[in-house]
């Protein structure tokens, strides 16, 4: 998802500048890392990620980065850490919050898959036949769960809003508490109201600030 070039060069039309800006806007130092098991660095550094999906984001990578990041830029505050998914990266919040709870804090997490209920062509390309050996799904983990976490889904997403309930129903039975905005009409990509809220939450849990009530955040 980092951007390698230009503005045009850069996951939907220049996202990964774009939210990074606005969220830098709000005060926050922002931090991209392409861990381990993401695509064009080469097949060995793919194959990080075969056999298990939630892999490629290798939340170790981002972890190591940012701690060497902090000792070479001190005025980085690292004992409040959050963690953003609204645009393909549900998973890798859930990685980041229940493998790392002392490490990141506030997570908003949307667009989670469950390769278990994907399409074909996803799960046999990525995961192979059988899934790698020890590894557990996030439902499996959460009682790990220490930070704030925010979940969104979109109903009219093609990715199935069965694999958030299905983490939304964990967390019930483990009894950790957590926030859900669930958009009925939501597609694949996040609508204004749930980017307007993952800001909102960022501000009130990691720099202890209350946002401007109901802020009428205006997209295309």
């Amino acid at each position: 998802i980092v951007a390698k070039g230009s503005f045009q060069n850069s996951l939907c039309g220049g996202l990964a500048y774009f939210e990074a800006q606005a969220l830098a806007e709000l005060g926050f130092i922002v931090v991209q890392i392409d861990g381990r098991g993401s695509r064009h660095r080469g097949q060995a550094f793919m194959d990080e990620s075969y056999g298990w999906m939630d892999a490629v984001s290798h939340i170790d990578d981002h972890v190591a980065g940012i701690q060497q990041l902090a000792e070479r830029f001190p005025f980085m505050d690292i004992d409040r850490v959050g963690i953003c998914g609204l645009h393909m990266g549900g998973n890798g919040v859930l990685e980041g919050l229940l493998k790392h709870p002392d490490f990141f804090t506030v997570g908003v997490a949307a667009q989670i898959y469950d390769i278990r209920i994907m399409g074909a062509n996803q799960g046999d390309l990525y995961v192979g036949e059988t899934p790698r050996a020890n590894e557990q799904y996030p439902e499996e983990r959460v009682d790990t769960l220490k930070g704030k976490m925010l979940l969104m889904v979109g109903l009219q997403d093609y990715v199935p809003a069965a694999a958030t309930f299905r983490i939304v129903e964990a967390l019930q039975k483990a009894n950790k508490d957590f926030d859900l905005i669930v958009d009925p009409n939501g597609g694949y990509s996040a609508s204004p109201y749930q980017i307007r809220r993952a800001w909102d939450y960022f501000l009130q849990h990691l720099k202890g600030e209350q946002p401007p009530k109901e802020f009428n955040l205006e997209s295309s």
